[in-house]
C-alpha cells in the first residue's frame, strides 16, 4: 500500500514508504518526528531535524546564538561581558568587574569615587579619603601654599572677619608705626611720616604710617608716633607687637612690607 517494495504481510511500516527513516521504532506514517529520531527531545514542539537548539526548550532564549543548554548564562546575551564570573541578568553591576567594591551601592562604572564608601560627602569634587579638609572645598587655596584655605585656618592662620579666607589673602601684613620697615617703631618712622606728608607723597605702604589708625595719613600719626615713643604715650593700635593685617583701612600698601 505505500509503494515501497515491501509486501504488506511483511512490512513493518506498511503505510510508510520510508519505513521509520528516522529509525527510533515509530512508523513515519504517525511520528511526530518522522526524521527525528529522538522526537523533539527537548519538548518546544519542534522536530528536533529543524530545531535550532534541539536540546533547550527555550530555543536560546536571550538571542546570543547559543543554545541554552550550553550557555553559561542562558538569560544573558552579553554572557557575563564583565568577566566577574555573575551573568548579567543577575550581577547587580553588569558592565563592573568590582561589583561596588567600596559597597556604597554604586557600581563602579558609575561611583565617582569607586574606592571610597563616604563618596565626596562635602561636594567638593575630592573623594573624602583625599580630602584634605573634610566638610570643607579643598579647591579653595588663595595664597596656592597647596593647603586648603580652611585647614589653614583651622591650623591657626587669621580670619580676622570669619568670612573663611585667610586675612593674607585679604590684606598685607604688617607692623603699624614701623614706616621705613626696619623692624622697629623710633623716631625714624616719625620723620618718615612728616616727609611723606609734606614732600614725598605716598610711601610704599601707607598702611604702616597710620600710626593712630584713623585711616588717614597725616600730621597727626607723626605726633601720635612721638608722644608713643617720648612721652610714654599709648602704643599705635595692632598690629603693633607682630606682624598682622587691617581689613578695615582703605589706604594702599602697593609693597609687602619685610615685617622682620
Amino acid at each position: 500500500a505505500d509503494g515501497d517494495g515491501i509486501c504488506g504481510d511483511i512490512d513493518s511500516c506498511p503505510l510508510d514508504p520510508d519505513n521509520d527513516a528516522d529509525g527510533d521504532g515509530i512508523c513515519g506514517d504517525i511520528d511526530s518526528c518522522p526524521l527525528d529520531a529522538d522526537n523533539d527531545a527537548d519538548g518546544d514542539g519542534i522536530c528536533g531535524d529543524v530545531d535550532s537548539c534541539p536540546f533547550d526548550a527555550d530555543n536560546d532564549i536571550d538571542g546570543d546564538g547559543i543554545c541554552g543548554d550550553v550557555d553559561s548564562c542562558p538569560l544573558d546575551p552579553d554572557n557575563d561581558i564583565d568577566g566577574d564570573g555573575l551573568c548579567g541578568d543577575v550581577d547587580p553591576c553588569p558592565i563592573d568587574a568590582e561589583n561596588d567594591a567600596d559597597g556604597d551601592g554604586l557600581c563602579e562604572s558609575e561611583d565617582p569615587c569607586p574606592q571610597d564608601a563616604g563618596n565626596d560627602s562635602d561636594g567638593d569634587g575630592v573623594c573624602d579619603g583625599e580630602d584634605q579638609c573634610p566638610g570643607f572645598d579643598d579647591t579653595i587655596d588663595c595664597d596656592s601654599n597647596g593647603i586648603p584655605d580652611a585647614c589653614d585656618i583651622a591650623a591657626g592662620a587669621l580670619d580676622s572677619d570669619s568670612n573663611g579666607i585667610p586675612d593674607v589673602c585679604e590684606s598685607v601684613f604688617f607692623i603699624r608705626g614701623d614706616g621705613n620697615d626696619d623692624g622697629a617703631i623710633d623716631i625714624s618712622d616719625a620723620y618718615q611720616i612728616v616727609m611723606t606728608v609734606f614732600a614725598v607723597g605716598l610711601p610704599p605702604c601707607a598702611l604702616a604710617l597710620d600710626s593712630n589708625d584713623d585711616g588717614l595719613l597725616d600730621i597727626s600719626d607723626a605726633i601720635y608716633l612721638l608722644e608713643s615713643i617720648f612721652n610714654g604715650g599709648p602704643q599705635p593700635p595692632a598690629p603693633t607687637s607682630e606682624c598682622g593685617p587691617d581689613l578695615d583701612s582703605t589706604l594702599p600698601c602697593e609693597q609687602e612690607p619685610v615685617c622682620l
